[in-house]
C-alpha cells in the first residue's frame, strides 16, 4: 500500500513589499489552546499533565478503534510533510501556540516569521533538524511501532521527492532574496548556500535514506526542543 504524505497549502495576497495577507486555517485548533482548555475542564487527573495523545483518545477514541487510527494516521503522514518542510526551510518558533491539529487529526504549523536563517531573539534553542517531541512519538505507539515505522518510510520517501524538485526551490528562494528586506534574507546568499546544502544533492538515494535516519533520531525527544517548549511556557504562558 502506498503511503501518502499531507501538507496544508494555503493562499497568500501579497500587498507590499513587506506585508500581505494569509488564509485562515479552518476546522483547526492550537496545541495550546487544546491544553488550556483541558485544564480548565479539569478532563486531567489531578497532578497529571494532559498530553496531546489524551486529547486524541478523548476526540477520537481509544487506541485501536477505527476512528483513532484514521486520526493517527492523519497525523502521521502530515508530520512527515510537516518535519521536511520544517528541515528543509528551517521554519523556528515550533511552539504549541504556532502548531494547530485540524478536526481530521492534521498537524499544521502557522506563522512563517522565522525561516531560512533568523531565529526568535537569535536565541537558537531549536537546534533540532524539526519538531520530533516525545508527544508525537506518543500518538505514533513509541519509536518502535508500526505507525513510526510508516513515518520513516514516508519521510524518505518524501526527501527524495522533494530533491528533484530543488532547483525550482533554490531558485524561487533566490529571486525572492534579491533585494529583500526580509530578516531571513539580510545575508541572502549564505541562507542560499545552507538551503542548498541542506539538500544533500551528492548523495545518492540510499545515502540519503541513512541520513533521513540520522535527522529523524537526531529530533527524537531532543533536549532543545524540550528547552524551547519550556522557555515559551515561564516566558508567554504557551502551554
Amino acid at each position: 500500500m502506498q503511503i501518502i504524505g499531507f501538507l496544508k497549502d494555503v493562499r497568500i495576497l501579497v500587498t507590499s513589499d513587506d506585508s500581505g495577507l494569509i488564509e485562515t486555517i479552518k476546522n483547526a485548533i492550537s496545541i495550546h489552546s487544546i491544553k488550556k482548555e483541558a485544564y480548565i475542564r479539569k478532563w486531567n487527573p489531578e497532578g497529571q499533565v494532559f498530553s496531546l495523545q489524551d486529547y486524541y483518545q478523548r476526540r477520537w477514541g481509544l487506541p485501536g478503534t477505527a476512528s483513532y487510527k484514521k486520526a493517527q494516521d492523519a497525523f502521521m503522514r502530515s508530520l512527515a510533510g510537516y518535519s521536511i518542510a520544517s528541515y528543509l526551510l528551517q521554519i523556528k518558533d515550533r511552539h504549541n501556540g504556532n502548531i494547530l491539529i485540524d478536526d481530521a487529526g492534521h498537524i499544521i504549523h502557522i506563522d512563517f516569521g522565522f525561516i531560512l536563517s533568523n531565529s526568535p531573539g537569535s536565541v537558537g534553542f531549536e537546534m533540532a533538524p524539526f519538531k520530533l517531541s516525545q508527544e508525537y512519538i506518543d500518538i505514533l505507539g513509541g519509536i518502535h511501532s508500526e505507525k513510526f515505522a510508516e513515518y520513516r518510510a514516508l519521510m524518505k520517501s518524501a526527501f527524495i521527492a522533494v530533491r528533484k524538485h530543488s532547483d525550482n526551490i533554490l531558485l524561487l528562494t533566490e529571486m525572492m532574496s534579491k533585494d529583500s528586506k526580509l530578516p531571513c534574507f539580510v545575508n541572502g546568499q549564505h541562507a542560499l548556500s545552507q538551503l542548498r546544502d541542506r539538500f544533500q544533492l551528492q548523495l545518492t538515494d540510499p545515502q540519503v535514506e541513512a541520513f533521513v535516519d540520522k535527522l529523524i533520531m537526531s529530533s527524537c525527544g531532543n533536549v532543545f526542543t524540550r528547552l524551547y517548549d519550556t522557555y515559551q511556557y515561564y516566558s508567554q504562558g504557551v502551554l
